[in-house]
């Protein structure tokens, strides 16, 4: 009875062995392409912006300060542009990066009725 044991505990221990050893040799996914999480990103970010629909201008000049631009779109609205960048590469002179979101504010309602956003 004894060897009977210890043959079935013996086979256990080299299944589980086996079971391991061939997860061990798995090969790891590999990781997304920037562009992928690129696109990601900033499809969260813009989905992000969203909670901004219908916010007065006072709310958002309140909450972002002065945009960096005001354009007056032909339908009447306005386009509230705000801009962050870092510091400029010293070997280019532009901005390693540069961010911009444009709110669009209705004329009639004074409230955003949208966004845009540009090389976030």
């Amino acid at each position: 009875m004894m060897k009977k044991q210890t043959f079935q505990h013996s086979t256990a221990i080299l299944a589980l062995a086996l079971l391991v050893a061939g997860c061990a040799n798995q090969p790891a996914a590999p990781p997304p392409s920037p562009a992928k999480v690129d696109a990601q990103r900033r499809s969260e970010f813009d989905m992000s912006l969203d909670k901004w629909n219908g916010a007065t201008l006072s709310e958002v000049l309140n909450k972002l300060g002065k945009p960096a631009k005001v354009t007056r779109q032909p339908d009447g609205n306005s386009l509230y542009s705000f801009t962050k960048a870092t510091a400029e590469d010293p070997g280019t002179g532009r901005a390693r990066f540069s961010c911009t979101v444009s709110y669009v504010i209705n004329a009639k309602t004074q409230r955003v009725s949208g966004h845009q956003i540009a090389g976030c």
